[in-house]
């Protein structure tokens, strides 16, 4: 019975040094012998299908406008912030920063907000009375996988679930922007903007006042 005893203790104590807490993009998730015992959240395994680099993202509006009336052009650099987007699988509690390592792209994208600065332009507002700004659309890499979800043991458990996402790629040299496209749009929260001779491209969210 005593060899019984020694031999749980030193199973016990064998656990016990096989366990760690990991960074699995899960609170609450433990490695133990190299399973996953999972005390909330889901605990997923990634594939990785799909990598387009240089890509256009979501387009967003400069901090920078000016009134038509005079005519104006935009010559400066002009700031903006982007940021991560999930287009499918929106509902699945992914771990940005194990997929972006299995695509190999860590030191390229940004898994977090990320603000740039245009560069250098020479873009001009037409004539008139409306206001202008520029339309940003930032370079992002669309990564597309599956998610299999895993039990305690970790074993799969249902179907591997899609995602597609677009994470914003990193700046040059000073925070520059590179890669994307930049154009001229037209304020709709000013006055004027769809009367014609506007900017035919109209700007996605309100300008700065």
């Amino acid at each position: 019975m005593m060899k019984d005893v020694i031999r749980s203790l030193t199973a016990l104590v064998t656990f016990l040094a096989g366990t760690q807490h990991v960074n699995a993009g899960v609170l609450g998730t433990r490695q133990v012998g190299g399973c996953a015992m999972l005390t909330g959240g889901t605990l997923y395994t990634y594939d990785v299908t799909s990598t387009q680099k240089n890509q256009l993202g979501d387009p967003v509006t400069s901090d920078w406008n000016c009134v038509g009336s005079s005519g104006c052009t935009a010559t400066q650099g002009s700031t903006f912030t982007v940021g991560k987007t999930v287009t499918l699988g929106g509902s699945l509690d992914l771990d940005f920063e194990d997929i972006v390592a299995k695509a190999g792209i860590t030191a390229s994208v940004s898994i977090t907000t990320l603000s740039g600065e245009t560069g250098s332009v020479s873009l001009e507002c037409p004539k008139g009375p409306w206001t202008c700004a520029l339309i940003i659309t930032p370079p992002v890499t669309i990564l597309s996988g599956t998610a299999t979800a895993l039990n305690a043991m970790c074993l799969p458990v249902g179907d591997p679930q899609p995602f597609t996402m677009k994470l914003p790629e990193k700046m040059g040299p000073s925070g520059i922007m590179m890669g994307g496209h930049v154009d001229v749009c037209a304020c709709q929260n000013f006055a004027s903007w769809a009367d014609a001779g506007a900017p035919s491209i109209v700007c996605p969210q309100p300008c700065n006042a």
